[in-house]
């Protein structure tokens, strides 16, 4: 018995040191979640201030200048609570190297060179397809379609870095897979439609290497932390059934061991005791006699009473009544 006792309390501290981390856990994304809507409430107030300067101009310029006020403050909110992918070169390989390096994106659809780390804001990583280009001596050097997606990571904070094959313009590189490419081996077609002519690719010609840096909208990391709260709190719940049956089975183990219990069972519906001898007759004449008595004296004094106003009321010296 003492040994199962034994085995379930590591289990049970275990289970509580999980519970602590669990906790703080929610404790953190709560905090953030508050931090998230505190923002958004003084965004809030500040539109509506910015609004309120433009109902109060009396001036056609003054109107002017704040509406320009509350244009450029939605433009800092949205930049600020947009997506956003920052894309830096770290190098360049093969005939790529001493080229100059641009990037295209198509959603948003815009062109960017890589002569210092860009940032593409209000992107999609769902739909976006970006492409790498590089000029080098007259030459120019192409990506595959690259797709966003796995390029954006989904822990915050973290960086993904990519080696990314080149091959010269004019070759069809649509259907270009780079991750088998990355030692300089065989290209290969990567076109899912079976019925499509495969194709064939040359050697690469060149890499460059990008990092990729992604953080996430304002409304992502709302769902996101919503998400993550509602999972730690079908985890702490988890926790604590677990700490009840570790608690039930400690609890059973020791009944079964034949331990005396602080109380007894059947306590409550215990027979009391009848008490016996001479002090137990007289408890109960007085139980029995005692309730008459109260009730039958007051008739004695009544009428003993009214017997002796009658027969010795003149040794009372009342004085007689004058008619």
């Amino acid at each position: 018995l003492k040994d199962k006792i034994k085995m379930a309390s590591p289990s049970m501290e275990s289970l509580e040191r999980e519970l602590k981390s669990v906790s703080d856990k929610i404790g953190m994304t709560s905090e953030a979640l508050r931090a998230l809507q505190r923002r958004a409430d003084e965004d809030a107030f500040a539109l509506k201030r910015a609004r309120g300067k433009i109902d109060k101009a009396e001036t056609s310029e003054a109107k002017e200048m704040a509406e320009a006020e509350r244009k450029e403050l939605e433009a800092k909110i949205t930049a600020r609570e947009a997506s956003k992918l920052v894309v830096t070169l770290l190098g360049l390989k093969g005939e790529a190297e001493g080229g100059t390096v641009s990037l295209s994106c198509s959603s948003p659809i815009e062109d960017f060179e890589l002569s210092s780390p860009v940032t593409i804001s209000e992107i999609d990583p769902s739909v976006a397809i970006l492409t790498v280009s590089v000029d080098v001596g007259g030459k120019k050097l192409v990506s595959a379609s690259l797709d966003a997606q796995p390029l954006c990571s989904d822990e915050a904070d973290a960086a993904k870095e990519e080696e990314i094959a080149l091959v010269l313009e004019g070759s069809d590189a649509s259907g270009f897979d780079n991750t088998d490419n990355a030692d300089g081996s065989q290209g290969t077609d990567v076109t899912n439609d079976p019925a499509a002519p495969q194709k064939t690719f040359g050697t690469p010609v060149g890499f460059v290497s990008l990092k990729f840096e992604y953080e996430r909208s304002g409304d992502e990391n709302k769902k996101l932390l919503i998400k993550a709260f509602n999972e730690l709190g079908e985890q702490r719940m988890k926790v604590i059934s677990q700490m009840r049956a570790v608690a039930n089975v400690a609890t059973t183990e020791r009944g079964a061991g034949g331990r005396p219990g602080a109380v007894k069972g059947g306590f409550l519906n215990a027979k009391k005791k009848e008490p016996t001898g001479l002090f137990a007759k007289g408890q109960e004449l007085t139980q029995k006699w005692l309730p008459r008595f109260m009730m039958v004296k007051n008739y004695v004094l009544f009428f003993g009473v009214v017997g002796m106003m009658h027969w010795k009321g003149n040794e009372l010296h009342v004085p007689i009544p004058v008619i």
